[in-house]
């Protein structure tokens, strides 16, 4: 299977000539060590979540499992006015929302939701995909700060790392949809962000993530990786 990435783009300041493996090891061993990394079997975060629509705000409570050995994940929004669940196992994947109702995940929002099964989006591409997948840095200056942009073989997909802080600070897919990762701190070893902010400027909409807890290597239910509608298209 080929990898499947989505599309990120940002205005370049110029190409450096250093190699992506330098940055990607700092970066690596910031968040907690490549062996560290390898020997996490599964990852919970949990935490507070603030939906802004141009319905209103809507605040919620917000939970992500990821089982790296099964290849399986499971998210779950819950507010007073909707609930959204999405999951997935191997190449399967599907979301089903209380109000828009249940659908399949297309192949490019299956590949970005697991990116997100890591405490490192980069070390999932390097699970996946191996450093042969990595290509020569680009340099650019984003909100202010200068950061290395790490880039894929045979993906638009950019990755901008802090070259002060060697922490991702964000993902970008043009015309859609901007991630943030802010207030990075120590879970059980690992750094990672407190604060997760997603915008869709064309819908109006933001989600801002509060995580108040992480687990490594936890028990995990299965029930929380079946898709609860196996036969609905």
């Amino acid at each position: 299977m080929k990898p499947q990435f989505v599309a990120w783009t940002l205005l370049f300041v110029s190409v450096v000539p250093i190699g992506a493996q330098d940055a990607v090891d700092l970066h690596i061993e910031a968040v907690g060590g490549a062996s560290a990394l390898a020997a996490i079997q599964s990852m919970e975060r949990s935490g507070r979540a603030k939906v802004v629509t141009p319905q209103g705000e809507f605040p919620s409570s917000y939970r992500e499992v990821y089982d790296l050995v099964g290849d399986r994940g499971s998210t779950s929004l819950n507010s007073a006015f909707f609930n959204v669940q999405t999951g997935w196992a191997e190449r399967e994947g599907w979301r089903d929302h209380s109000v828009e109702g249940f659908s399949r995940m297309e192949p490019a929002a299956l590949a970005l939701a697991k990116l997100r099964s890591s405490p490192s989006v980069i070390a999932s591409v390097l699970r996946q995909y191996g450093r042969a997948a990595l290509q020569p840095l680009e340099e650019c200056v984003y909100e202010g700060e200068p950061c290395d942009v790490v880039r894929f073989v045979g993906s638009p997909t950019e990755v901008l790392l802090s070259r002060e802080s060697h922490m991702i600070v964000a993902l970008v897919i043009p015309d859609f949809m901007t991630y943030h990762f802010r207030d990075y701190q120590d879970e059980s070893g690992f750094l990672l962000p407190r604060e997760v902010i997603v915008q869709i400027p064309s819908q109006g909409l933001s989600v801002t993530y509060d995580y108040r807890k992480t687990v490594f290597d936890g028990k995990l239910k299965d029930r929380l990786f079946k898709n609860p509608r196996p036969n609905k298209e």
